[in-house]
């Protein structure tokens, strides 16, 4: 009997020992989650409850430029002579003032003869380009979608809106 009560002690304790131990591991295991739940919620950013143009969480509701006289238009690239880029606008030759720092390149699956606007959802890439290396991109009878900006009073070109295959140069 003596040995019957010993050997049933040594399982009993044998059995509490591996259920303390699952427990602990258990508990370890879900406080080691819990900080790594709260790791990552502690990177996320912010975002204000109703943000503004320029916030972190601002989604564009305009997803066009239509075409507006003086504004934008769309044309037949003809060629830059200096800082000035001429197009042609139904036939018509005509130049604009290219922004001095830099040229906004929207490559877009849309076909570009034509179009009363561009829809910003077809754009597949932008390059930002020097006024100087924009010949590189830009080749004769081409049609372009130019976007036009007011600078101190001069129309200028700040972003121009070019067949997808452009952009692959």
């Amino acid at each position: 009997m003596k040995n019957t009560s010993n050997v049933l002690i040594v399982v009993l304790s044998v059995l509490a020992l591996m259920v303390l131990g699952l427990l602990g591991y258990l508990f370890l295991k879900r406080s080691t989650q819990e900080k790594i739940v709260e790791q990552n919620t502690s990177d996320l950013v912010e975002f204000p409850e109703n943000p503004q143009k320029g916030d972190p969480g601002y989604q564009e509701k305009d997803t066009a430029f239509k075409v507006e006289k003086g504004k934008n238009a769309s044309a037949v690239f003809e060629r830059i002579e200096g800082n000035q880029m001429y197009i042609s606008v139904n036939g018509t030759e005509t130049s604009y003032l290219l922004n001095a720092d830099e040229i906004a390149l929207q490559c877009t699956s849309q076909k570009l003869d034509n179009v009363t606007e561009i829809n910003l959802d077809l754009v597949t890439d932008v390059k930002l380009v020097l006024p100087a290396d924009l010949g590189n991109y830009l080749s004769g009878k081409m049609p372009i979608f130019v976007i036009v900006g007011d600078a101190a009073g001069f129309a200028e070109v700040h972003t121009i809106a070019v067949p997808e295959s452009v952009c692959n140069i």
